[in-house]
């Protein structure tokens, strides 16, 4: 009976990835319809803005959790066949199908960007595209690159956490311990910085320099690889620990939303990647466990279109959103439009672009497994 409904019930980290996904998702379908001025729009429902920066955060640690994983479980071997393996994956599973989404939302919203104003493809073709001062649709894709970055330093961080490994898991835990507190000191003296600019510079400095490049997010992305290093295998969490790592997650997300919801974020842009991290980690160390549900719902499903997702969905906003400019719709009536719409668009589009890379994806075989 136990097994049957572990077989039934989604696998916890898909339900991240998913929950992920739909932060960003929700709160950028306010943003292209202007339901983000909030006229009339009741405190009750704070949560239709979750916070889509929360999201990345979640992104960027879940990330580094599996992609240390990859190592740590043998799956890819450090060797250079092994190295080489696991950067050709990353190209084709992130890289290409990245490159050509915005060669088909340039070409069909900015051509220009080919002829007279090339100078622009630049970042996105040598990798460092943060999605400053960029063309709607294509904003969102800075993750990919600074993931790309961190992508291709794991094998590197992996070398050294394993040598770490070797004086046993209090060695990591330690060091993870270590790199959460020094990114958050990170940001909070970027903040004292940031206080003494003129009020103008104050988002654009956070954006260019903590939120959008790999160093910003490298706390996230490490404490996640080194959690992947840990053993593990002898720690079961009871129930109640399970409960408490879904309740510290929702109650995250709302406040988060309400932040979001009130626009007053204040300390929050530098005290939240910190709190993801550590909620994050809390969770996975919780639900991550050998033998635990594989996942055969319709979540798990939706989980392995997730990256597509996040690529496709401010191009089909903003396609629906012109679609029914004409229209004099309530603005209630465009938002839910833009979120079942856009929703359905998004994955139809998330689930072709996929199945196109997947036969080229499964051509490349890690060096083990």
């Amino acid at each position: 009976m136990l097994e049957e409904k572990e077989k039934r019930a989604p696998n916890a980290l898909n339900v991240y990835r998913v929950i992920a996904a739909l932060c960003v998702f929700l709160l950028h379908a306010t943003i292209f319809d202007a339901f983000d001025q909030r006229e009339g729009v009741s405190p009750f429902l704070f949560f239709l803005f979750p916070s889509a920066w929360g999201g990345v955060f979640m992104f960027m640690t879940l990330g580094g959790f599996l992609a240390g994983k990859g190592f740590s479980s043998g799956r890819y071997e450090m060797s250079v066949k092994g190295v080489l393996d696991y950067y050709k994956k990353r190209v084709v599973r992130i890289l290409l199908p990245a490159w050509a989404y915005l060669f088909l939302v340039i070409l069909l919203v900015y051509p220009t960007m080919f002829t007279v104003e090339i100078e622009k493809l630049l970042p996105i073709v040598f990798l460092y595209f943060n999605g400053a001062e960029s063309v709607n649709g294509i904003g969102h894709t800075w993750y990919v690159f600074t993931a790309l970055h961190l992508y291709l330093l794991t094998p590197f961080f992996h070398f050294f956490f394993a040598k770490c490994k070797k004086r046993g898991n209090g060695s990591l835990w330690g060091l993870m311990i270590g790199i959460i507190a020094a990114g958050l000191v990170f940001r909070l003296c970027m903040a004292l910085y940031i206080s003494s600019l003129p009020g103008t510079e104050h988002g654009s400095v956070w954006y260019n320099d903590i939120y959008t490049p790999f160093w910003g997010n490298l706390d996230l992305w490490l404490s996640g690889m080194i959690l992947s290093e840990i053993d593990r295998s002898k720690v079961r969490r009871s129930r109640s620990v399970r409960i408490l790592a879904g309740i510290a997650l929702a109650v995250l997300l709302l406040v988060s939303a309400w932040f979001s919801y009130t626009n007053n974020g204040g300390y929050s842009w530098y005290l939240s990647p910190t709190l993801y991290a550590v909620v994050s980690l809390f969770f996975f160390d919780t639900f991550d466990r050998e033998g635990g549900a594989k996942g055969n719902t319709p979540i798990d499903s939706f989980a392995g279109y997730t990256f597509e997702f996040y690529l496709f969905h401010s191009l089909v906003f903003m396609c629906v959103c012109k679609m029914f400019a004409s229209y004099e719709l309530p603005v209630w009536g465009l938002h839910l439009i833009l979120i079942f719409l856009g929703f359905a668009i998004t994955l139809l589009l998330s689930v072709a672009f996929h199945r196109i890379f997947e036969r080229k994806q499964k051509q490349i075989n890690p060096s083990k497994g």
